[in-house]
């Protein structure tokens, strides 16, 4: 039982501790999805030398603060020169005409936003 006069201070505690809660979902939650929208974006990737680029897309955090973290999903050191040109297509050597894009990264982008969310409340127990 809480007197009203204690009320707000009460709420802002379970508030403050809820917020802990949801931050450290968030936090177990984003490199576990991170992992699997890279695996998605792998899958889609081009083959093509001797599948270098292809296992060289991997994820790494890129910032974190008490309230945030953000990873990236890159093509690594040695072959992130490629990926704007394979994703969206790029003109040839010769200058007639251009490259099919082979998008491969919107794959993990859209596993990113469909599921973040969900595995967030999952790990809260909602």
């Amino acid at each position: 039982m809480v007197r009203a006069d204690k009320f707000s201070e009460e709420m802002s505690k379970l508030l403050a501790e809820y917020g802990e809660q949801v931050t450290e979902a968030m936090k177990e939650a984003v490199p576990t999805v991170a992992k699997k929208a890279t695996e998605e974006v792998r899958s889609h990737a081009p083959t093509g030398h001797r599948g270098k680029y292809k296992k060289a897309i991997e994820s790494k955090k890129a910032s974190e603060t008490n309230t945030s973290i953000k990873y990236v999903i890159w093509a690594g050191p040695t072959e992130f020169r490629l990926s704007h040109l394979l994703e969206n297509g790029h003109a040839k050597v010769n200058g007639k005409g251009r490259t099919k894009a082979i998008p491969h990264f919107k794959y993990g982008e859209t596993y990113a936003k469909e599921n973040l969310i969900p595995e967030i409340v999952k790990k809260i127990g909602g």
